[in-house]
């Protein structure tokens, strides 16, 4: 729903002549004209003459959200600190028209392959699972709260007034993961499933992303995680440090202790079938 606004000077002074609200149901990106027809006064009386009315016309909101200086952000429903695109009013007060243009907010793009850690050739690793969140975190008075925008994400309890999930991708064939159509803000990237036999990352990957600058994702670490590889061509890669086979500290291992622990058991079986002929042996000659 639109609103506009009609008004007249009268000694320098803002009349409002009458208001009118349209209601659209097209979608936006669908050029499309609408006209509508309100009655109106030609004349006013100032000190008994008649003086014509020059009508001025101004859009006043959209939806019921005000517009500031002819132009509205829109937001997601669902998530309030993202900027889908935004609304721009253009009037002609020749024709009494406002004409609105949309014009949809950039977005970013981050791809990344799993890889083997120390892996040189950079060999797909299939089976990880990747997480992204959001942060959504403000205040009473509607700014943004960014006290837990450094804090650890317990994917088993996410605190959904701060994070919310954007999508989850990866699988048991999957080694290269495209999160795409990011809108500016601060995203979390997590870790949920390593790969069979590699060790799941304790930290996260912060991601702040600016699509309108000329790098649009600025990566960082929370906590202990891989490094990410960047190839400086735009393509990056995410490590994964195999589970070390035991022992880890260089011990002689599980099989040498069995078969030490089995040699043992022989020696200790050999004593006792020794030490009971000879007790037989004195039982004779007793």
């Amino acid at each position: 729903k639109v609103l506009l606004e009609l008004y007249y000077l009268k000694n320098n002074t803002e009349v409002i002549g009458g208001s009118k609200e349209l209601t659209i149901r097209d979608k936006k990106d669908v050029d499309t004209t609408w006209t509508s027809t309100i009655v109106l006064p030609m004349y006013y009386l100032d000190n008994g003459n008649l003086v014509e009315i020059t009508y001025f016309i101004r859009e006043l909101s959209i939806n019921g959200k005000s517009l500031t200086n002819n132009s509205l952000d829109v937001t997601d429903s669902n998530i309030w600190n993202i900027i889908l695109g935004k609304w721009d009013a253009s009037v002609n007060n020749d024709t009494l028209t406002v004409t609105n243009t949309w014009t949809p907010a950039n977005t970013a793009e981050f791809q990344f392959t799993k890889v083997r850690f120390h892996d040189e050739n950079y060999h797909p690793l299939v089976g990880a699972i990747f997480r992204l969140y959001r942060y959504i975190g403000r205040n009473a008075d509607g700014t943004a709260d960014n006290s837990k925008l450094d804090s650890i994400i317990d994917v088993n309890n996410v605190d959904t007034n701060y994070w919310v999930e954007i999508t989850t991708l990866g699988g048991d064939e999957v080694s290269y993961f495209d999160f795409n159509s990011l809108y500016e803000g601060e995203y979390r990237l997590v870790e949920i499933k390593a790969p069979n036999r590699y060790i799941l990352p304790a930290g996260q990957w912060h991601l702040h992303v600016t699509p309108d600058e000329a790098k649009q994702v600025t990566i960082s670490s929370v906590g202990i995680v891989p490094a990410l590889i960047d190839e400086q061509n735009g393509k990056y890669y995410i490590p994964n440090q195999e589970i070390p086979d035991i022992p880890t500290t260089g011990g002689i291992g599980i099989p040498n202790y069995q078969q030490s622990g089995l040699l043992l058991m022989m020696i200790s079986i050999c004593i006792l079938i020794i030490n009971q002929i000879k007790q037989n042996k004195k039982q004779e000659n007793f």
